[in-house]
């Protein structure tokens, strides 16, 4: 008792004293990621107290897959994750508040270097890069894991050739069985992303198709769970600002410092050792956007923004393989669920 009291006698007199604060612990922000490039900007503005600077401490939580991060960071209490968004705004459980990342450059249509495949480029004129042709692909073999960006790569490659899925045959294969099993001497043609894409060409695999080539654009999208982003909008705008500090920082370092601090992103949060090797290239094919770059993506399209025609083809994608019904990908036109009001908010702060 006479502990208690003169502990309350000391703090009365501290808070007397001009000058004197009280510290107080700094909201937490959870956040869901993958371990991929996109993480890496979050993984920095911690590093580099950004996200203390703007009154919150972030919290980086590991999911395995985009659609286990979708389906899950609510119950996880993330309130803002990198994925692929499509499924989440079905049922209006997320908003689209930025990108993550551009990995077009990173995932790969790949052949054996004695593939028939590659004496065929060009066959499409509106995609000179491609190689392959709709009479070489009927009853052919790809490897990829369905209903992912390497799948999705593989459905607009085949559609530029004048063919479909219906007319090769796509077995589903996990990521990290997929290139073994090509490897193995299983299938014609393999869907990979980084960083298998990086072991299939050490390996002397030949590319035949990328996102570039086939004229699409591959983003990870920067997510908030609807209700937590409502409730506290300022929680949102404060990750924005930081994410986007740390952009501007990561792009502004020398080649020489940014590999091994890559490496040391992806042992400290995703628990892997990669090579400086492995980190240049995913470096190299991986692409922040600033937030000025962000904003005019999320411009209507009327203005040029192009955020809505990337969602579309994702749409159009799951459609075509029977993941969206016809009602479903109509209820995503407009992608009325995106909103750039936390990159203007953090802009203008």
């Amino acid at each position: 008792m006479l502990f208690a009291r003169l502990l309350a006698f000391v703090m009365a007199a501290a808070l007397a004293v001009p000058g004197f604060v009280c510290a107080s612990p700094l909201p937490t922000v959870r956040t869901a990621w993958l371990a991929e490039h996109e993480a890496f900007a979050a993984w920095y503005a911690h590093e580099r107290k950004w996200d203390a600077e703007n009154g919150i401490s972030l919290e980086l939580v590991l999911f395995p897959t985009g659609k286990n991060l979708v389906d899950n960071m609510r119950g996880a209490g993330c309130v803002i994750g990198g994925a692929a968004a499509v499924f989440g705004l079905l049922d209006k459980r997320i908003y689209v508040i930025g990108v993550g990342s551009d990995e077009t450059a990173a995932n790969a249509v790949y052949v054996r270097p004695d593939s028939p495949l590659l004496a065929l480029k060009g066959e499409n004129p509106s995609y000179p890069e491609l190689y392959g042709s709709a009479a070489a692909m009927q009853g052919k073999t790809v490897l990829a894991p369905v209903g992912t960006s390497a799948h999705q790569l593989l459905y607009f490659w085949l559609e530029r050739l004048g063919t479909s899925d219906a007319e090769a045959i796509v077995i589903d294969t996990k990521p990290e069985e997929a290139l073994k099993a090509f490897m193995g001497g299983m299938g014609d043609a393999v869907a990979l992303w980084a960083p298998d894409t990086y072991k299939a060409e050490s390996l002397g695999l030949k590319r035949v198709a990328t996102g570039r080539d086939c004229g699409i654009t591959q983003p990870i999208l920067l997510i908030a769970d609807r209700k937590a982003a409502d409730a506290d909008p300022a929680a949102v705008t404060a990750f924005m600002k930081a994410y986007l500090k740390a952009v501007e920082a990561i792009s502004a370092l020398p080649k020489e410092e940014l590999a091994p601090l890559y490496q040391r992103f992806m042992r400290d949060f995703a628990g892997q050792e990669v090579s400086v090797e492995v980190a240049r290239a995913d470096l190299e094919h991986h692409r922040f956007l600033s937030g000025d770059e962000q904003r005019a993506i999320f411009r209507s399209r009327a203005e040029g923004g192009l955020l809505q025609a990337w969602i579309e083809d994702v749409v159009r994608f799951h459609e075509a393989t029977g993941a969206l019904s016809r009602r479903q990908s109509k209820a995503l036109e407009g992608v009325p669920l995106a909103t750039s009001r936390f990159l203007d908010e953090a802009a203008s702060h």
